[in-house]
């Protein structure tokens, strides 16, 4: 009797192990809320953060790292505000909840750090690329940049038996993490953090650009992300991967240049990336 071939895993297999998605925290929700709202001021930022002494904390220890600095120690959230801006605290705001979000699904083992350190090196860095290109928005590409892997966090996580497989399939062919998921699963890592994402009700295009983030050269609508492709790239240049890349990358210099980014451009940010990573393994080390 031939041996029945077993059934690939799809997206609803995934859904069905992961069950209910955690929450995205409170202080998350409300700077999601108000990176969409135009009217939205420096006191709405303060009013977040002051609610929750927790988070408060965190943001102060962020403000006071290395990363930023400053001459002086920052002991008050306004103080803050006023010498970092009101959309550099937001974007604090969104790194520092998101972790905490993101730990749940992969737990304090050392994948986990490694994703992390990788999804907001490539935050921010999306963020500076759109930096140049002032008709986009900065926060959107940092958001899709911070969430972009959370499927593989999700396969880290829930299905640690199909994650170590495809990890070990893309170092057996030498390939990327997401081309090795095409040999395991009917399914990936960039569909699934989509599902999450608008799951979580994360904006739309910051929703489309995770699903599109391996296709980018596919989607000329979806400009984040190409965003994310680019600082993708950027991190693969400089060892700043996941676990389980093991393939070659390139970069589409056609699509760099129509972007309306220059070669300096990469250079530039290249150099600066070991810089942000640091940013990430900030954040990480106070949980």
């Amino acid at each position: 009797m031939r041996k029945k071939t077993p059934r690939r895993i799809d997206l609803e297999d995934v859904k069905s192990k992961v069950g209910d998605l955690p929450s995205l925290p409170e202080a998350v929700t409300h700077v999601l809320r108000i990176m969409d709202d135009p009217s939205s001021n420096a006191t709405d930022v303060t009013n977040i953060v002051v609610r929750d002494a927790g988070t408060a904390a965190k943001v102060l220890r962020l403000v006071n790292s290395a990363y930023f600095g400053l001459a002086s120690k920052v002991s008050d959230i306004k103080h803050a505000v006023t010498l970092l801006g009101f959309k550099e605290l937001r974007t604090l705001l969104l790194a520092a909840g998101s972790f905490g979000l993101l730990s749940k699904l992969g737990g304090e083992q050392k994948g986990f750090q490694e994703i992390w350190k990788h999804s907001a090196t490539v935050a921010m860095l999306a963020r500076r690329i759109v930096a140049r290109r002032l008709e986009l928005d900065q926060e959107t590409a940092f958001a899709t940049g911070l969430f972009h892997d959370a499927g593989k966090l999700a396969l880290f996580g829930y299905m640690p038996i199909m994650y170590r497989k495809i990890v070990a399939e893309a170092k057996k062919q030498s390939i990327s993490f997401f081309e090795a998921e095409k040999l395991c699963m009917d399914t990936n890592h960039a569909e699934i953090g989509q599902w999450m994402a608008g799951a979580w009700r994360l904006s739309p295009s910051v929703v489309a650009a995770i699903g599109l983030h391996h296709d980018a050269v596919n989607a000329p609508n979806e400009p984040y992300a190409l965003v994310c492709e680019f600082a993708n790239y950027i991190c693969w240049l400089k060892g700043i991967n996941g676990p389980g890349n093991f393939g070659q990358r390139t970069l589409d210099l056609a699509l760099w240049k129509n972007f309306g980014l220059a070669s300096d451009d990469l250079d530039a940010l290249a150099a600066i990336a070991d810089i942000e990573s640091e940013f990430a393994e900030i954040i990480a080390q106070g949980g």
